[in-house]
């Protein structure tokens, strides 16, 4: 046995084989694990329960082992990257003669094009797909990712699209970069060991309070350090020998890293030296047997592009996969493949064309010719005159607009039947009114040009006359509006001008503009300055007929008066105007419009012309594939249980789960962690869920007098079905023994009867009998086979504040050894311990219930449905969504298929 091994130095071949394994792998991880079964990545956080998900789905599911192994260790594809990008640093770095900002300039230079070509074919896609361009949300999102801070900016690490995330981490390396190369160098392999225990150190020290920070240390330079130090002291070091228990104790760590939090940040060094060593061997075999024309080879030089554009294509073809064998979701992932690889072919494409129109410097009589040719149709035609005029009215315009809004506001400050301005909506007005000043100028550019080649006047006179009348519009009705409060559309042109001439104010107003606008001092370094920003302007304002944002619906505000505050008043009148002439000379017959409708959407059934929108769809039925087929009339038990939320329990939990038993029940059936809790209340869960009713106390406090509606309850009566629910509190209580009676759903066990009513009536008010309890009075009462079948409802209330549970010290011992040998630290649940102990009790009564009905004659029969009744209510520094997504089972062994677990979000209702 060889027990050490020596190292070759990387050639430029074998550097792009590891980038092309590298970006297949990181690709088909982040199209696989959004396809189920997911096991989960421990990437970016740990969960013990993603490594056992991977054993038990490579056991019960052998055949899904490509989706499940590249989901689950694809991410590791990264490490790859920040390895060779550690090892190419330094082999170039070595090789370079100006300073150290110099070359971090030069290596930012190479990747910022990449990311700004991926973001132009992002707004493409987004254009054609949605019709229009992002929001100001969107926008804020990006100026982040620009910047390269958008993984220090809480919840933005993987916003707009994921994979991005990686730009920021590699800009921070190599800001880094110099001092690392510096200690490595200096001090060889002391100088690694100290680079790396000092990223551990941090990495310990800051995890879990970045966590409550909603930030992660591992999507950040401090987190991998490790592996691109090791990049980089391999390149300083290219024919070194390696003892083979530097192997082993990869692979040990690398499993342990899967099992528990104390090995998971070493994982990543472990792998990229695993992976070091597997390419070494790889190398070793086949010398002479990599050229450009092999396909890693051609991914690794083709992966800049592919990383770029690869992640905002996943939903659409995610979308076309509804379960099916696993041949189908791999041919979907290389359907995937190959329309991201023709995209960053073309971006590439795209990207050598600008490099080459504006660097290419090798023929320099080229270039001067082509200058000179460009330089003389510019003054032959006076494009370079038109261009300042135009930038000059910009300016001047811009500012004109800008000064009328300043105005409003200082009118409005002043004015105190205005003592409800909101200038914040006001400011929102005035960036609509530049955005709108922007985009007029777009328009312009053309045809200013034209009148340019005829003559200077004739551009100035086509600029006055095109200028001037939005000036002036925008004045009339900006204080029209300030001073008579209706809405713009009531109201006629003419009607609007004489209102608002008639006053002093109005001729301030107006004469404002225009005299901003005729007086605007000349000054020379004008234009140069505004061509520039005429070009930004080109670029931002593009050339959509109508993008949303501009002037948003009134929906999107509190109230009318703020709207008015908001939007920018010439392009809201003139919509409105214009909308009104197409209704007066299209003037089409009702029934006509009926007519286009159905032939449009033949599947939406319109049926008479008062409800002209109405119809009948069938929703496609995406249970029944799940199910055998012999399965009828089955039997169905619904759990709902309060305050369950994902953060703590499920496949999915993020910080830890404390519901070994549902969390096996999900294993091995249909699994959403994602599924919305609309109410804190568990009594209004019941026609929330069942019934689609919004949450809130008014339907359920009108109890006899309660409306109309459907329930599954009532519909499961038609088919025979005995409907029951069994809770240990007081059903009284907002209501719900009125919902109970009206679905036709009995109440078996009552907790209002003289000797527990005291129980019913305790210090905590309605809750009543703790989980456990319940199901022992359950099995005591009425427990057998019914002839019909039945629809059993156990609604819970253990975990329900205040956690109604006994012996609380007893299960609080028991929940600390569960979590022990979880791995998991006692520190983690010390802030939230009586919470999570309610789950883990509340999780054994289920385990006691769902036992007893395995017992029964009809268990082959039955489905099994458990969700939140009500979401996570307590204080903590979980965000609020997450505090209302609730775990989504539905388990029937015998009877399903195979089990698939969902990512996407679900509504609240069954």
């Amino acid at each position: 046995m060889k027990w050490n091994f020596s190292t070759n130095p990387i050639t430029k071949e074998q550097t792009s084989y590891i980038k092309g394994v590298g970006i297949l792998l990181i690709v088909l991880h982040n199209f696989l694990h959004w396809v189920g079964p997911n096991p989960g990545e421990n990437e970016f956080d740990f969960a013990v329960s993603r490594g056992n998900a991977l054993l038990n789905q490579l056991v019960e599911m052998p055949t899904e082992f490509l989706n499940i192994l590249f989901s689950y260790f694809g991410h590791f594809g990264v490490q790859l990257f920040i390895f060779m990008s550690g090892y190419g640093l330094a082999l170039s770095f070595m090789n370079f003669k100006g300073s150290n900002l110099q070359y971090i300039k030069s290596r930012i230079t190479k990747i910022y094009p990449t990311f700004l070509i991926g973001i132009f074919v992002l707004l493409v896609y987004l254009a054609y797909t949605r019709g229009g361009f992002p929001n100001m949300d969107w926008w804020t999102q990006m100026s982040y990712k620009l910047l390269m801070i958008n993984n220090w900016m809480p919840d933005e690490a993987l916003s707009i699209n994921g994979p991005w995330w990686f730009y920021s981490l590699i800009f921070q390396l190599y800001l880094l970069f110099p001092f690392v190369f510096y200690c490595i160098k200096r001090w060889n392999s002391a100088g690694f060991i100290v680079m790396s225990v000092a990223s551990y150190a941090l990495i310990f020290s800051t995890f879990q309070p970045l966590m409550h920070s909603k930030l992660y240390i591992m999507a950040n330079a401090p987190g991998h350090i490790p592996e691109f130090a090791l990049g980089i002291f391999l390149a300083l070091n290219p024919k070194i020998r390696i003892n083979i228990w530097f192997i082993v104790l990869s692979v040990i760590a690398f499993i342990w890293g899967n099992i528990h939090f104390s090995g998971f940040p070493f994982t990543f060094l472990a792998i990229s030296l695993l992976m070091f060593a597997l390419f070494q061997r790889i190398f070793k075999r086949r010398k002479n047997a990599l050229t450009q024309t092999h396909y890693l080879v051609f991914y690794g030089n083709l992966s800049m592009y592919l990383f770029a554009v690869h992640g905002f294509f996943r939903p659409q073809i995610i979308g076309l996969i509804q379960g099916g064998p696993w041949w189908i979701k791999l041919f979907y992932a290389l359907v995937f493949l190959l329309i991201t690889t023709g995209v960053a072919l073309s971006a590439r494409s795209l990207h050598s064309s600008i490099n080459n129109l504006i660097f290419n410097t090798k023929n320099q009589l080229t270039h001067l010719v082509a200058r000179d040719k460009i330089a003389h149709f510019i003054q032959r035609y006076r494009l370079g005159e038109s261009l300042k005029l135009l930038a000059r009215f910009f300016i001047i315009s811009i500012l004109s607009v800008a000064i009328l809004r300043v105005a409003m506001m200082l009118y409005t400050s002043m004015d105190n039947s205005s003592a409800n301005i909101d200038f914040l909506h006001l400011y929102y007005g005035l960036l609509r009114d530049l955005l709108v000043c922007a985009r007029w100028f777009v328009l312009l550019i053309i045809p200013a040009f034209l009148f340019g080649i005829w003559s200077k006047v004739a551009t100035k006179i086509f600029l006055y006359s095109t200028t001037l009348p939005l000036i002036v519009l925008t004045g009339i009705l900006s204080y029209f509006f300030l001073k008579n409060q209706v809405p713009l559309e009531k109201f006629e042109l003419t009607e609007i001008a004489f209102s608002t001439i008639s006053s002093l104010w109005g001729f301030l107003f107006i004469g404002l503009g225009l005299i901003s606008f005729l007086v605007w001092p000349r000054n020379k370094t004008v234009p140069a300055f505004t061509s520039f920003i005429l070009l930004i302007t080109i670029v931002v304002a593009g050339f959509t007929p109508k993008p949303w944002y501009i002037n948003p619906p009134k929906t999107k505000f509190q109230s009318e008066k703020l709207y008015y505050q908001a939007v920018n008043y010439a392009v809201h009148f003139v919509d409105h105007a214009l909308e009104e002439y197409a209704l007066r000379e299209e003037k089409l017959e009702y029934s006509r419009a009926l007519s286009l409708i159905k032939e449009d959407f033949p599947q939406f059934g319109a049926s008479d012309l008062e409800f002209p929108l109405v119809h009948n769809h069938q929703p496609n039925d995406t249970l029944r594939s799940f199910f055998e087929a012999r399965l009828s009339q089955p039997n169905f038990v619904f759990i709902l249980i309060p305050e369950i939320c994902t953060e703590y329990s499920g496949l999915a939990a993020n910080a830890l789960s404390v519901t070994p038993f549902l969390d096996s029940i999900a294993r091995k059936g249909l699994y959403w962690p994602n599924c919305l809790a609309l109410t804190t209340e568990i009594t209004h869960s019941l026609p929330t869920i069942f019934s689609s009713v919004l949450s809130g106390g008014d339907f359920m406090a009108a109890r006899s007098d309660m409306p109309n509606h459907t329930s599954l309850m009532t519909i499961a009566e038609s088919f025979r079905y005995k409907s029951s629910v069994f809770f240990g509190g007081d059903a009284e209580h907002n209501g719900m023994l009125h919902y109970l009676a009206r679905n036709k759903t009995i109440l078996p066990l009552t907790n209002r009867n003289p000797n527990v009513e005291a129980e019913a009536k305790n210090e905590f008010g309605y809750l009543g009998w703790h989980d456990l309890e319940l199901i022992e009075r359950r099995l005591e009462n009425n427990w057998k086979t019914d002839s019909a079948p039945f629809i059993d409802i156990y609604v819970t209330s253990s975990s329900k504040f205040p956690y109604t549970y006994p012996d609380k010290e007893k299960w609080q011992t028991l929940l600390r050894q569960h979590l022990i040998n979880k791995g998991i630290g006692e520190s983690t649940i010390s802030s939230n311990l009586e919470y999570l102990t309610s789950l883990f009790f509340t999780d054994y009564a289920m385990r006691k219930l769902y036992e007893a009905y395995s017992k029964r004659s009809d268990y082959k029969n039955t489905i099994f449905i458990v969700t939140g009744s009500s979401h996570y209510n307590a204080t903590d520094s979980l965000p609020a969504i997450k505090k209302n997504l609730v775990p989504l089972i539905i388990h029937a062994p015998p009877n399903l298929r195979y089990n698939n677990h969902h990512r996407s979000f679900v509504r609240g209702q069954i």
